[in-house]
């Protein structure tokens, strides 16, 4: 269905956009109940900043979290990713726990969010943004990113043509999140991204059992 949409000259001038699915009349109108009910934009709460690509090597002590490892929703060493590895070097960008991660590049992949439960000893690519909240709780802030609201307004920031799409840094800082919950909701939702760490531990120990007891079973 096509999109109608009427805008100032001057916002399309600012914007650098002339495409209208940017100025979607759904996405304005969410952007402005955002601004009206007190929410911010990600580079007042955030440090925004994107990793340094590293010359990998399979013996290197770093493990390099890439756009692709975003699928896992939860990034801790022990997590279903296999990893590449990189030499330590002064110039890596390393993560911390806490941080929220968005892939910013590859088709199926883009605008993926993951947050990092344990940063254990992870860098991370210029092809990943991450988000370092000042205060704003970053559970909160991952879960409203995975919404369609959070979504929405990550692909009207994806530049480029298919197969060669962006989201830049300097786009993803202008993403508006809503006014943080109250206590309770912040601590419900803190609590539900433990309680899904948590789960996920359990099954891969669960699994590990599994696989010893038939290796043991059959001699192996």
């Amino acid at each position: 269905m096509a999109i109608i949409s009427s805008v100032n000259l001057s916002q399309a001038v600012a914007a650098d956009r002339l495409d209208a699915e940017f100025f979607d009349p759904e996405d304005l109108s969410l952007i402005a109940r955002l601004k009206n009910e007190g929410g911010q934009v990600l580079s007042i709460i955030c440090e925004v900043l994107n990793g340094k690509t590293p010359a990998y090597e399979p013996d290197g002590e770093v493990s390099i979290v890439r756009s692709g490892d975003l699928v896992a929703p939860l990034i801790y060493p022990s997590c279903s990713v296999d990893f590449l590895r990189a030499p330590r070097t002064s110039n890596m960008v390393f993560l911390q726990t806490g941080d929220v991660l968005i892939s910013s590049i590859g088709m199926g992949s883009i605008g993926k969010i993951s947050l990092v439960m344990d940063a254990g000893n992870f860098a991370t690519v210029s092809e990943v943004t991450i988000l370092r909240t000042r205060s704003y709780s970053a559970e909160v802030l991952f879960a409203y990113l995975t919404t369609n609201a959070g979504q929405r307004q990550i692909a009207r920031q994806i530049t480029g043509a298919t197969g060669q799409q962006h989201l830049l840094k300097s786009k993803v800082a202008t993403i508006y999140v809503p006014q943080e919950p109250s206590k309770k909701v912040r601590d419900a939702i803190k609590e539900s991204c433990k309680r899904a760490w948590e789960l996920e531990l359990d099954v891969m120990r669960q699994h590990a059992k599994t696989h010893a007891l038939f290796a043991d079973t059959l001699g192996l």
